[in-house]
């Protein structure tokens, strides 16, 4: 297991709120843009194929772009200040890249968190569209009890967020991380 806990970045709770789909979203609260878990909805009992998917370039490509989008690049370093870079590509072949993040923490098969607000060690980062991702996965007897939570600097990065379709794309994502998950 992966430990740093001093390292642990903490970014601060400010402008945010939970956000789901369907009847979940009626009753979410605190912070957070979440994609809810759906119990047993991955039907391993070990968080490990969940962890794999999320932390295996290999297998990001295959599921972290809403369908018909693509993966067209991935770099994951799985230790503080390593970098995460995803560049996705449209239907028409444009390929939408951001500055590398930083990866903060990594708990193997329990916690992932990375920023775009940073770049690889921990270098502060221009990035346009700031935000932090902290998923945690757990194994439970009924599957995987997995959590996303996207966490942003202002209420109007948030919206900026939400408005690009924040909740339609990363529900179709987890769709797709399901169905590879259940194949690792």
């Amino acid at each position: 297991m992966v430990r740093h806990p001093r390292n642990q970045y903490q970014p601060p709770p400010v402008a945010e709120s939970h956000a789901m789909s369907g009847d979940a979203r009626a009753q979410a609260r605190g912070p957070g843009l979440l994609v809810p878990s759906v119990p047993g909805a991955v039907r391993v009992r070990i968080a490990e194929p969940v962890w794999l998917a999320w932390t295996r370039p290999e297998h990001v490509k295959k599921w972290f772009a809403p369908k018909p989008y693509e993966v067209a690049e991935c770099q994951i370093e799985l230790r503080p200040g390593g970098v995460f870079l995803t560049a996705m590509r449209s239907p028409e072949g444009e390929v939408f890249a951001e500055e590398p993040g930083c990866v903060l923490e990594v708990v193997e098969n329990q916690r992932f968190v990375w920023t775009s607000a940073m770049g690889p060690g921990f270098r502060p980062s221009d990035s346009d569209f700031p935000f932090t991702a902290l998923i945690t996965m757990e194994s439970t007897a009924s599957g995987t009890k997995y959590r996303a939570i996207a966490r942003h600097s202002s209420a109007a990065a948030k919206g900026q967020h939400e408005n690009m379709g924040f909740h339609s794309g990363w529900s179709a994502a987890l769709d797709q991380l399901i169905e590879l998950a259940k194949t690792l």
